[in-house]
């Protein structure tokens, strides 16, 4: 397959999490096609079934309405529609947790059955994605940061429980902090306290504290800080919000407390950075 045109680049920072979408596509493949396809050398692909029914020959895993669909990068996978196949989907790369690829720890394809409402929240927002591939002028930087962060918070909510639960001993990461990950990621713009994220990963407080330490390196209230900063740096390059707009759209309730927990970690103000990075770029990065 012929390298996709990059139509959009989202790097949203979740601590060390970033999503690049490549391309949506639409597919439509008869009963009875048969395709041995090379994918792209880093992207997965996500495809949302629509209907039909296709058997994957690597693992003979197969899919049907209703199914998200992950394929690996850079290998060639075989595949036979027994059903009239109709899909949706993206080319994506992903990296997580300081380069560990969570998403290679699991047997691809893997094919992930969703109940009804789960299944059109995500295909309402590969759609969106399609919708903005062709008409790009009409969807803002921030619209599309918006979808490309929507589709890693539903695709990570459903692929981490899989990867749990698939025997893996090489996972690193234990099942208390996956969910609170999850929680983290879905709600980071809202007022979370340590004790709503302990509740929401099943587990005391002290005993979350000590699996973040162990396994991430620092605490879930200084993980859930940096996300949120690194979120704000994106807004202050890329949209025309106030300092005011956007702490609160990171979670902040008190913008004079943004203010001053921005300046404290990176080294300046929001005012300070949003100016210094019309000029220079290096310092999206340059802090953490």
């Amino acid at each position: 397959m012929a390298e996709a045109v990059r139509i959009a680049e989202q790097h949203m920072l979740f601590s060390d999490l970033r999503l690049t979408v490549y391309q949506g596509f639409r597919r439509r493949r008869d009963a009875g096609f048969r395709l041995r396809m090379q994918l792209l050398p880093h992207a997965y692909s996500l495809w949302c079934i629509e209907s039909g029914r296709v058997r994957f020959e690597r693992n003979e895993k197969s899919a049907s309405h209703g199914c998200l669909v992950l394929r690996s990068p850079n290998t060639t996978d075989s595949y036979i529609v027994e059903e009239t196949l109709s899909f949706v989907g993206v080319h994506f790369s992903l990296e997580v947790y300081g380069g560990i690829d969570l998403l290679r720890l699991c047997s691809l394809p893997l094919v992930i059955q969703l109940d009804s409402k789960v299944f059109r929240r995500i295909l309402f927002t590969v759609e969106e994605i399609l919708a903005e591939q062709f008409y790009q002028d009409a969807v803002s930087p921030i619209a599309r940061d918006g979808l490309t962060r929507l589709l890693l918070a539903h695709l990570m909510r459903q692929v981490l429980p899989q990867l749990g639960a698939g025997g893996h001993d090489q996972l690193p990461i234990s099942q208390p902090v996956q969910r609170a990950l999850t929680y983290i990621w879905t709600h980071y713009n809202r007022n979370i306290r340590n004790e709503d994220i302990a509740s929401a990963a099943g587990c005391s407080g002290s005993h979350l504290q000590r699996c973040f330490r162990n396994e991430l390196g620092v605490s879930p209230y200084r993980y859930l800080l940096k996300m949120r900063l690194g979120i704000a740096r994106q807004y202050l390059v890329s949209s025309s919000m106030t300092v005011t707009e956007i702490a609160e759209r990171v979670g902040f309730e008190d913008p004079c407390y943004f203010s001053k927990v921005f300046k404290r970690f990176v080294g300046m103000s929001p005012c300070e950075f949003r100016h210094r990075s019309g000029d220079d770029r290096s310092v999206l990065s340059s802090y953490w």
